[in-house]
């Protein structure tokens, strides 16, 4: 039970309100609770959306941090690979690119095409045909070329069994079997043949520097061995 001077307060203060909310319209409309409701929501809503923004950026600065990190990796996997000498697919198909140069300049025996896949550079050629001593330099082997290209023994030549044996970022090995006929006869002679080629830093481009070819005197049959 309340008593006699708590319930005179109250009921004071609700006479004063009330007066007071005639004289001020928009009390009705805003109460002193409502007010306070609104305030409060307001403030929340500005904390939550402070609260995004800070995770906006924090995502942001995340985002960037890995961008740098993946350019770092990067570079310093392009110095491992330059250093180590280490391949990747796309030498394998520029060292066959330049291998299939090399076949396309014997097979239309053009020297100007020959001329253009060596290495000009005298100390870094050998050619080795089949009976003649080792040669070097371009105009050298060029020479070489040139009298196998007029004589008789070459007319039509089939390249098959293509395959990279040793691969790095500067140097590449192709080996292949060159089937060839000659102006005379219907025989073919099968020759092993050994391209070294070189990345010339200069050029830009892989080059030649190595070529050797063996007949093959005593093929393999296919055929199985009772």
């Amino acid at each position: 039970m309340f008593s006699s001077s708590i319930l005179r307060l109250v009921l004071t203060i609700a006479l004063v309100f009330l007066e007071c909310a005639a004289f001020v319209p928009k009390l009705h409309a805003i109460t002193p609770i409502r007010a306070v409701v609104q305030l409060t929501a307001s403030l929340d809503k500005s904390a939550a959306e402070l609260n995004l923004e800070a995770e906006r950026l924090r995502l942001q600065a995340g985002q960037l941090r890995l961008e740098a990190e993946k350019a770092e990796l990067q570079k310093t996997k392009e110095i491992m690979e330059k250093t180590l000498g280490i391949a990747n697919g796309q030498t394998e198909e520029q060292v066959l690119e330049a291998h299939h140069r090399f076949v396309d300049a014997f097979t239309s025996k053009s020297i100007p095409k020959m001329k253009k896949i060596w290495s000009h550079r005298h100390s870094y050629t050998a050619l080795t045909h089949i009976g003649k001593p080792m040669v070097h330099g371009i105009d050298d082997i060029c020479k070489s070329f040139n009298g196998a290209f007029k004589g008789a023994s070459i007319d039509t030549v089939n390249v098959r069994d293509e395959q990279i044996i040793a691969l790095s970022s500067k140097v590449g090995v192709v080996t292949c079997t060159m089937d060839i006929k000659g102006k005379l006869n219907d025989s073919t002679s099968s020759w092993v043949t050994t391209n070294v080629f070189s990345f010339d830093d200069r050029e830009q481009c892989w080059l030649l520097v190595e070529h050797h070819s063996s007949p093959v005197l005593f093929p393999v049959s296919n055929s199985k061995t009772e």
